[in-house]
């Protein structure tokens, strides 16, 4: 089982942090945009950010699992041999290994705006 994983879906952006799932944040078709996850395991909580708005949060573990599993970033092999590849373009992946706090979260995404915006 997949520990972490963020995905759009019908539309929305979507965030799996173990088992809890969180979805919210309108994603369309040939726009840009900044998607954002940010699990806090101190306040046990996931949200998503889409272009710096708060567009989902719920609760989340208050840590993800040292699972030996496998790293896919555009696609998604789900059990049974089914695939679900992305169809659109990932520019850049930025992976921390604390909460950054809001300030910090503004920083990152001004600067991945205005690199790719």
């Amino acid at each position: 089982e997949q520990s972490y994983m963020t995905w759009v879906n019908a539309g929305q952006l979507s965030s799996r942090a173990s088992a809890n799932t969180v979805t919210g944040g309108t994603i369309n078709n040939s726009t840009t945009y900044v998607g954002t996850t940010v699990l806090n395991g101190a306040a046990t909580t996931v949200a998503n950010f889409v272009n710096g708005t708060s567009a989902a949060s719920g609760t989340g573990p208050a840590s993800i699992p040292n699972n030996a599993s496998n790293l896919y970033i555009g696609a998604f092999d789900v059990s049974g041999g089914e695939t679900r590849n992305l169809d659109g373009r990932i520019a850049e992946v930025l992976v921390y290994t604390s909460t950054l706090n809001a300030a910090q979260r503004q920083i990152v995404e001004n600067y991945l705006a205005a690199k790719y915006g």
